[in-house]
């Protein structure tokens, strides 16, 4: 199937989903479904290939590459994704240490075979918290960089954040739009931290 709901609006693309995901099921058969939306993709797939430039660079099931992606490539086609540069310090155990230029560290679980050198943190936007300082997240160990908000979207159910950290390129922030939340506004220093993999 070759992006066959192109044409449709939002919500009859997910309804469709719905009844191909269904129909395949009912009918056990193999579908080999292209698509350049990525929800889409998620929504409908037991397994996802990403290609690139006519190469495949991952396969695996949906929640898989989206946790896991084995290249930054992966991690920003599907879906947003925060990637942080820095030097890969040395290994302790299946941790990883990232150097970021400002001299600040930052801990991840090793990934994709990853060495010392240049190396990226990767995490996705809702995986990211926000307080008023490092001690809030109740672990002194914590991932944690300070920032100021930049821009805040509203997108329904979710309020996004564009951040400038303290020592590193900006980051973007996914808060769920509940009750009573209120959007920071643009200056506001806060600290962030999350649990992040290295690429």
């Amino acid at each position: 199937m070759d992006e066959p709901l192109g044409a449709l609006d939002k919500n009859l693309r997910f309804e469709m989903q719905v009844e191909i995901k269904e129909i395949q099921r009912r009918l056990g058969t193999t579908v080999l479904y292209v698509t350049h939306d990525q929800e889409e993709a998620m929504s409908v797939s037991d397994r996802i290939a990403i290609m690139n430039h006519g190469r495949i660079d991952q396969v695996g099931g949906p929640g898989e590459v989206y946790e896991r992606p084995a290249i930054p490539f992966v991690g920003r086609f599907l879906g947003e994704a925060n990637l942080i540069e820095g030097t890969v310090m040395a290994q302790a155990g299946e941790v990883m240490r990232l150097r970021l230029p400002s001299g600040e560290e930052l801990r991840a679980p090793r990934s994709n075979g990853c060495g010392t050198g240049r190396g990226m943190l990767f995490i996705r936007p809702e995986r990211v918290e926000i307080a008023p300082g490092a001690a809030a997240f109740g672990d002194p160990g914590a991932n944690a960089l300070t920032g100021k908000v930049r821009r805040c979207s509203f997108l329904g159910n979710i309020l996004r954040y564009a951040r400038d950290l303290d020592g590193a390129a900006p980051i973007t922030v996914d808060l769920q739009n509940a009750a009573g939340v209120s959007p920071l506004p643009p200056g506001r220093r806060l600290c962030c931290a999350g649990r992040s993999r290295t690429v």
